[in-house]
């Protein structure tokens, strides 16, 4: 399957993606049922792009940890991390946790296309 790549009307075809991540305190949590119950149900087996709405530690607080463990099940290649707002970053600003993460700028009016079918190979 050809995932990110463009189709004929321009819109870039992600994949499967998650939008936010939510907080770090309950990330082992989230994280568990995501993978062990979510993914299996939705055929899941890769997850192509993560999508932080805003830099709010409820939204992004899980990125780290869900990163880890996507690497430690071997579900690579990791996604692309990409986060609105993105021209406010700056290391000042940053929790530490995120300093030197790369966040992929979303574009006004941008588009994510979703593949919704419940095929094995996603």
């Amino acid at each position: 399957k050809n995932n990110n790549n463009n189709n004929n009307n321009g819109k870039i075809d992600y994949g499967k993606i998650l939008i936010d991540t939510g907080e770090s305190h309950t990330s082992k949590e989230y994280i568990k049922l995501l993978l062990d119950e979510v993914f299996p149900k939705t055929n899941t087996t890769h997850l192509n792009a993560i999508l932080l709405t805003h830099y709010h530690h409820d939204h992004i607080g899980g990125v780290s940890a869900l990163l880890s463990e996507l690497k430690n099940r071997n579900m690579v290649p990791l996604p692309k991390i990409y986060k609105r707002g993105i021209e406010n970053y700056n290391d000042e600003n940053t929790y530490d946790e995120y300093k030197g993460m790369k966040f992929i700028p979303i574009k006004n009016n941008q588009i994510f296309k979703i593949n919704n079918n419940n095929d094995n190979d996603n």
